[in-house]
């Protein structure tokens, strides 16, 4: 009896799908991080019964207006792309000069996720690979690149980080770390740090280290410390989206 009815309340219903394209009439779509609708028919979008914890949903010209009367809840964004739009998801994405290179030329590309284009990605390039771009997330871009984007860019939601053509060893941080005194010191000097996660600076971490090691510091997540070493991170930082927490 109990399987029947577990059954019964899957009937039409997605879940944890990391994308999904297309759907069928009367489905319940949950837990899902691109909804790409794109070439669905309105009538059959608006069939749709409910919509909840959705990153992205995508829509066309013909079917934008289509999801009035869909229960949404705990969706993220809802954006109108065309079929030439090319959709990468990815948590984590880098771009370097020789990737970038062997890119299409006047591409149209969404991205959901974290981009990074490295600062050895020259300008010129970046105009003539990248016709538009459009991210759900964090772009970071050398100075350079992030110039040659600047009228062909836009955010649904999200932030843009411009590094300097200078930056030394990067770091990034896109979990959880105990910054300790000894993953400090094994560090080269005056690297850039890019925090996309969590860091928890150890007690005893000294501002002098600090300082030798960090030249400059991106805070886009939580930094949490005492006082001594997480003061210099915050002073170091040139970009803070998150949270400098001092225990």
């Amino acid at each position: 009896m109990d399987r029947d009815r577990d059954a019964e309340q899957r009937t039409g219903e997605m879940g944890s799908v990391g994308v999904l394209q297309g759907v069928s009439p009367g489905n319940k779509i949950h837990h899902t991080g691109v909804l790409d609708l794109r070439g669905v028919p309105s009538d059959q979008v608006a069939q749709v019964e409910e919509i909840g914890s959705c990153d992205v949903i995508l829509l066309d010209e013909q079917n934008r207006n289509a999801l009035r009367g869909v229960q949404m809840h705990h969706v993220g964004s809802i954006l109108v792309a065309g079929p030439e739009e090319r959709v990468i998801v990815t948590p984590q994405l880098d771009l370097d000069r020789e990737g970038v290179e062997f890119m299409p030329d006047e591409q149209r590309l969404l991205f959901v996720g974290n981009v990074f284009i490295r600062p050895d990605v020259p300008a010129e390039i970046v105009a003539r690979k990248f016709a538009s771009v459009r991210v759900i997330g964090i772009l970071i871009a050398g100075a350079g690149a992030l110039g040659a984007l600047t009228g062909r860019l836009q955010f649904g939601n999200g932030v843009t980080v411009g590094l300097p053509e200078d930056t030394g060893y990067i770091v990034r941080n896109t979990g959880e770390l105990r910054m300790l005194p000894e993953y400090l010191e094994a560090l080269p000097d005056d690297t850039t740090y890019l925090n996309f996660g969590e860091v928890k600076v150890d007690g005893g971490v000294s501002a002098s280290v600090v300082r030798q090691k960090i030249r400059a510091y991106y805070n886009l997540g939580e930094t949490s410390g005492k006082p001594e070493g997480l003061a210099v991170l915050q002073a170091r930082c040139q970009t803070n989206t998150g949270n400098f927490e001092y225990k």
